[in-house]
């Protein structure tokens, strides 16, 4: 399974250099999209575990290492450019910026 947001996938990359490939048998638009088609199929997903650990479990889904070395994720969040100096929005997303930091650092 593939997330598609149209960017270059770092885990074909990183199967490209392991000279391995894949097949997708889906194309989704987001990681809880994936989630939830995994649900109702036998199709693998790559997928940062510390976000996915909790919704695994209540879906009752196995999460494993992958079988390759994988980079690290970078993590941005976007926002209105309007919302650039407004205090509180500032404050909400240094909050979200600080819990998946938190979350994805273990």
């Amino acid at each position: 399974m593939r997330i598609g947001n149209g960017r270059t996938d770092p885990v074909d990359d990183a199967l490209v250099r392991a000279r391995l490939d894949r097949v997708v048998g889906l194309e989704v638009p987001s990681f809880s999209a994936g989630l939830l088609a995994l649900r109702s199929s036998d199709l693998l997903m790559n997928a940062p575990t510390p976000i996915v650990d909790d919704v695994a479990e209540s879906l009752q889904l196995k999460v494993r290492s992958a079988p390759i070395s994988l980079p690290s994720i970078r993590l941005g969040l976007l926002f209105h450019e309007r919302h650039k100096q407004d205090a509180a929005h500032g404050f909400s997303r240094e909050r979200i910026l600080a819990a998946f930091a938190s979350l994805l650092s273990g």
